[in-house]
């Protein structure tokens, strides 16, 4: 603080000019220069510039700011800059300090290149262009004409398009909100909630102290007054947690006046995961202290500068054993830092009333933290109120910051012909179907209509009536919203009970999200479940329903909805059981059905609105864990109308729901004016159909061409595919135990099993060191295997196939070091034969799938018969360079599938 700060000091008049360190005071009637403390100088070559922080106040405020310094006098001089800092005692140093970057030492020369960097009075600094930063001058500290260098500062969270808002973080969805009109926007960095690899929503903790505060910890300076359980002080007389006397009426203690109580109390440690956006903390409070009667625009804490401010209530986190804020860290016994969040944020008091808060943990993922509330008083005053009450404590990855719950709340902000959508739980402004301001607006792209303008509403009038373009009005490949619902998608839990729940309504546990676990192409898929692995909600019915954005159906042609299925439920043929056949419950009893139609806009009955074009007990329930393309036909009577498309699936009952569920992609609505080759599974049919199969009409993935397919199904004599290893999730948390016996040369980079990085579940397989995430040990090479324990028996029958599974995350190097898989017979003469390998394309491609997390296949077919077989991943890295640049080998979900041929 400075001189002039001080209480009884004001402004002097020095006959002689202070030092540059110094300042003139008027003290006891007397003009004098006192030096200032807490000053930073600069020196080149040992001799102190006439300049130092004194004459910017001594703090630039919370901010970066710009220093420069005209170096013309050391041309052609070797130089040595210092910088000098002096608190010059130790008296009221609780102070962040002083940080320095960007430091650089430069010549600016005089051409057309540099004439734009510098400026003087006269010369002002250039306009960059860039709507996003503030071109100012910034003086030379040593120079009296104004000169100095020009610098573009970016204004925070400023975008002028989207490419402005890359915050390198391939786990958010960036985007730069501007109004219509403008050129200058706010930079949004949405987290990717839906790409499970990034964020999922998860609670880390819990806490409404019904059961006490025993896994708390706490530390506190009054033996009277304490962070205890108040059994009726919560949210409707529940139990809380109180800082308070034994009574639980104040927190004045007068045993240690003039100091007051003050006390931390943190949760036991958890771990907030790397990777992850808006880790939350969150709970409820109800805070009485001696600001109740204190107006809110007269809070002033602290009442007198550099002194302890009085009954502050702060969350803190707690790791590697110190206690972090908003700015710094502190170890235990050095006071608190300033809070995550304060109750100077809200006047010091709720006024005895109950009060939400969340808090931002976000700068902690990664770390193992605790959850801290400190309350201290600073004095022993006032201290007769009832203090802070605390209860409902969470913590959570909620993948959202500041959620939205319902349309409304997000139309404000959109423009003409937009309307708000609150989707994921955020805003966004989509534009609205047929909505114009000019005919231009309105064209479909379809030769056979006239388009106009009018009422600004479009209208697509056919040239002639039999007039038919082949279009596609919708194709979506679930890829562009990078890991959210597309844009105007929409899900929700259905409503009411399912027939056989005794009255219990839907789960609303699990819905439709965009998935990148299972893909036919791309990267997502739309997905029913939860992390691609279930769809059981325990003792409840999950069901839910997705509808699409607003589309128009071509009035002419056949129109078609085809997409990629992948449909695993409780139909899915049983393994080893060849007499399996396929028969639907009667209606209205429905078990694991999907179906799809549409849902008509402009009718106001919601019962009348939807219709249903296909349900999945036309496929038997089951794709036989593969996507298989499925062709549905528009209805004629819907030519012509707005709908959305819907897509619905009903677990309905609670039994048999552990099943991976319902995966779609490549989705398209197309009309075609030749009738292809096939527009339903009925047309494919022959007169004789063999009861072993299953027909129907399938579109080709890249283009509009429609053909006929068959595929095999269970039934008696029929092929039943088979199972000959488990699938090994590693959900187990270790090795041991499981199938698989790992062996190498290191002890830091090995087999081992991790929390899940890549994979499924909560476990994955991880060649590596897993403290570093390389597998660099100072050795001059690493390998390891990961190995079956036992031999694996392939069936014998010629109707099945053999293929080992599983999914994989490689990062190593291309070319030099060795991925493989290998297989061994123990007896025979088959051993290490290598059946894979990274190196080769036809089993790898290193350029799309190299830290991509993938599903491999390797056909193991031509083992069958031949004797128990040992499969091996085996990794080499061939020497120890570069070993620190990479992750490793990451599987998980390894199998050998038999399906039928």
């Amino acid at each position: 603080m400075s001189w002039l700060k001080a209480p009884g000091v004001t402004k002097g008049n020095c006959a002689e000019p202070c030092k540059s360190d110094a300042v003139c005071v008027l003290l006891g009637g007397n003009n004098s220069c006192l030096p200032e403390k807490d000053v930073l100088k600069l020196s080149i070559n040992g001799v102190m510039l006439d300049w130092n922080s004194v004459a910017i106040g001594k703090s630039t405020n919370g901010q970066w700011q710009h220093i420069a310094v005209d170096l013309a006098k050391w041309s052609g001089q070797g130089i040595a800059v210092a910088w000098e800092f002096n608190s010059v005692n130790g008296q009221k140093n609780k102070f962040e300090g002083i940080y320095l970057d960007d430091i650089r030492i430069e010549s600016v020369c005089a051409n057309t290149t540099d004439k734009d960097l510098t400026c003087d009075n006269s010369k002002k600094c250039k306009d960059d262009a860039n709507v996003c930063t503030t071109d100012a001058c910034t003086a030379f500290v040593n120079s009296s004409n104004g000169a100095g260098l020009c610098f573009a500062d970016k204004i925070a969270s400023c975008c002028a398009a989207v490419v402005d808002c890359n915050d390198a973080n391939d786990c958010t969805i960036d985007a730069c909100s501007k109004a219509t009109g403008a050129v200058q926007g706010s930079c949004k960095n949405v987290p990717n909630a839906a790409n499970l690899q990034c964020c999922k929503p998860e609670n880390l903790l819990k806490d409404s102290f019904d059961n006490g505060d025993s896994t708390w910890t706490k530390t506190e300076t009054s033996n009277a007054v304490k962070w205890q359980t108040d059994p009726k002080g919560g949210v409707g007389e529940s139990p809380a947690l109180h800082f308070s006397d034994a009574a639980y009426a104040t927190y004045d203690d007068q045993n240690i006046a003039p100091k007051g109580p003050a006390g931390i109390i943190c949760s036991k440690p958890i771990k907030l995961p790397s990777g992850t956006l808006y880790n939350i903390a969150s709970f409820q409070i109800k805070l009485s202290t001696e600001w109740d009667n204190v107006p809110a625009d007269k809070y002033k804490n602290p009442v007198i500068p550099d002194e302890p401010k009085i009954d502050e209530f702060k969350v803190l986190v707690k790791t590697a054993g110190q206690y972090c804020g908003a700015v710094a860290c502190k170890p235990p016994g050095t006071g608190t830092p300033a809070g995550l969040w304060s109750s100077d944020t809200i006047a010091g008091t709720t006024k005895g009333a109950w009060l939400a808060v969340t808090v931002a943990l976000d700068k902690f993922a990664g770390k193992e933290v605790q959850l801290c509330f400190a309350f201290e008083t600073g004095d022993s005053q006032g201290n007769k109120a009832q203090g802070p009450l605390i209860d409902d404590v969470s913590v959570d990855i909620t993948c959202t910051d500041k959620p939205c719950t319902a349309d409304a709340q997000c139309t404000p902000g959109c423009g003409k012909c937009q309307t708000g959508l609150c989707q994921d739980k955020t805003c966004l402004c989509t534009a609205i179907l047929g909505c114009c301001a000019n005919d231009a607006a309105c064209d479909d792209a379809d030769t056979c209509t006239d388009d106009k303008c009018a009422a600004d509403a479009c209208t697509h009038t056919l040239n002639n009536p039999t007039c038919c373009s082949n279009k596609t009005v919708v194709d979506e490949p679930f890829d562009k919203g990078e890991g959210k619902l597309p844009v105007g998608w929409k899900s929700a839990f259905l409503k009411g009970a399912p027939p056989i729940s005794g009255g219990k309504p839907y789960s609303t546990l699990i819905g439709w999200s965009v998935s990148p676990v299972k893909t036919k192409s791309g990267q997502y898929s739309l997905y029913f479940g939860t992390n691609g692995v279930t769809y059981n909600a325990g003792n409840e019915v999950p069901a839910a329903i997705v509808r699409s954005a607003d589309v128009e159906i071509p009035k002419n042609g056949t129109t078609l909805l085809t997409f990629q299925l992948y449909l695993s439920t409780e139909w899915n043929p049983p393994a080893n059981n060849p007499n399996f056949v396929f028969k639907a419950p009667p209606e209205p009893i429905y078990t694991d059905r999907l179906r799809i139609g549409a849902y008509d806009v402009a009718v106001a009955d919601v019962a009348k609105a939807s219709a249903w074009w296909w349900n999945s007990y036309a496929i038997e329930g089951s794709t036989n864990g593969k996507f298989q393309s499925v062709v549905i036909g528009v209805p004629d009577d819907w030519k012509g109308k707005k709908v959305k498309l819907q897509f619905e699936f009903d677990a309905g009952t609670v039994s048999n729901n552990a099943f991976e569920g319902v995966f779609i992609d490549n989705l398209q609505l197309s009309t075609l004016c030749t009738a292809p080759d096939c527009i339903a599974d009925k047309q494919c049919a022959p007169v004789k159909p063999d009861p072993c199969k299953k027909y129907f009409c399938s579109k080709d993935s890249n283009s509009l061409t429609f053909a006929c397919l068959t595929d095999f199904k269970a039934g008696p004599g029929c092929c039943a595919p088979t199972t000959a290893l488990a699938v090994q999730t590693f959900e187990g948390g270790t090795l041991t135990g499981s199938d698989w016996v790992p062996s190498g040369n290191s002890n830091l980079a090995k087999w081992q099993v991790i929390a899940k990085k890549y994979g499924n579940g909560k476990y994955e397989a991880y060649f590596g060191n897993e403290a570093a995430f390389n597998y660099a040990d100072g050795t001059s090479m690493v390998q390891g295997s990961l190995t079956t324990q036992t031999g694996v028996t392939l069936s014998f029958d010629a109707k099945n196939g053999a293929f080992l599974q599983f999914k994989l995350f490689a990062d190593i190097e291309e070319k030099f070091e060795e991925f493989l898989i290998r297989v061994t017979i123990p007896g025979t003469t088959v051993k290490d034969e290598v059946v894979w390998s990274h190196k080769n394309p036809a089993d790898f491609s290193f350029a799309k799938e190299a830290k991509v997390l993938v599903d491999k296949k390797v056909d193991l077919t031509k083992y069958k018969g031949k004797g128990a077989i040992l499969i091996e991943f085996f990794f080499s890295s061939q020497d120890g360079s570069k070993n620190d640049k990479f992750q490793g080998i990451f599987l998980d979900d390894i199998t050998i599938a038999e399906p039928c041929l």
